[in-house]
């Protein structure tokens, strides 16, 4: 597993994003005064996530090859693959945690290259797969950081930045956790918080890495309904997921990575065909359709 040293700071500040290619990481966009360009290009400004041609390798290694996906606003997109298939990879390149070797990310219709971080955060929402808080944040704190990138001032929190925080554990749930320290919650309720934040950060994309994993069927479905309800209003949301029942059933499009390169894209069900499922697992599975009701289930032995 690879770490980045901006994991844990863009854990706690949303507006903080570090960028893997000095020449255009964190202190130079904050210093040298670069700003967000729009460029003469194919991008679409309509897109709240236009991916084109995207590599990017560990060293020798190599993680991603050309890879393209667009997603739209009021647009759920699940993003499925095995392990190591590259797709927490493509977060942290949409994110500038990582700098990719060829390609461009545009956020509605500008490079995140040439973003200050501070743009970025108001752009983009990001929930991490897993983050540990080693400092006893209040949930209520924690969830109100998600405001950090429309503060300004000497006092910067203001009534409207509570009162939004306030609805985001409303929505997710967990307002009777508000006065709790997060370092003493289980893992499924800091990953209820991570969400709770990003609904707060009110972003036109949001970025979900596994959002569901440490949950119970309960709070997973709770989950996916206020994701749907977040995508009716507007937002474009890009899901990575290993449950391929939980993008058939949740999400409108699929993005399906395998050894580091975009096998198919498209509407959900068409995209989780079965003979994509072969490709990706193998004989392990199978599709099954009914009028109501697509699944993957395990194949008989």
């Amino acid at each position: 597993m690879v770490h980045e040293p901006a994991a844990s700071l863009t854990g706690l500040f949303p507006g903080l994003l570090f960028h893997g290619d000095a020449g255009r990481g964190l202190f130079s966009r904050l210093f040298h005064g670069r700003t967000a360009q729009r460029e003469d290009c194919l991008f679409s400004d309509d897109a709240a996530l236009d991916i084109r041609s995207l590599s990017f390798s560990y060293g020798r290694k190599s993680i991603l090859r050309k890879v393209s996906l667009t997603v739209r606003p009021g647009e759920i997109c699940g993003l499925l693959g095995p392990n190591g298939s590259g797709k927490s990879t493509l977060f942290r390149c949409c994110m500038g945690f990582l700098h990719p070797q060829e390609g461009h990310i545009h956020v509605r219709g500008v490079n995140i290259a040439h973003m200050p971080p501070s743009e970025l955060a108001r752009h983009v929402a990001y929930v991490p797969q897993e983050h540990r808080q080693p400092f006893p944040f209040l949930v209520r704190d924690m969830v109100l950081m998600g405001r950090s990138p429309h503060m300004t001032g000497c006092f910067p929190v203001k009534k409207n930045d509570l009162d939004i925080a306030t609805g985001a554990m409303e929505r997710i749930g967990i307002s009777h956790l508000a006065d709790t320290a997060c370092n003493q919650l289980s893992g499924g309720q800091r990953q209820l918080v991570l969400i709770a934040r990003a609904m707060a950060q009110q972003t036109p994309l949001i970025l979900l890495d596994e959002p569901t994993s440490a949950l119970d069927f309960r709070n997973q479905l709770a989950v996916w309904k206020v994701l749907r309800e977040v995508a009716e209003q507007g937002v474009a949301v890009l899901v990575c997921c290993h449950d391929p029942n939980h993008i058939l059933w949740f999400c409108d499009r699929a993005a399906v990575l395998h050894q580091g390169s975009l096998l198919v894209e498209g509407p959900a069900r068409e995209a989780l065909a079965q003979d994509t499922l072969s490709k990706v697992y193998g004989g392990e599975c199978v599709r099954l359709s009914t009028a109501s009701m697509d699944m993957v289930c395990p194949q008989r032995p």
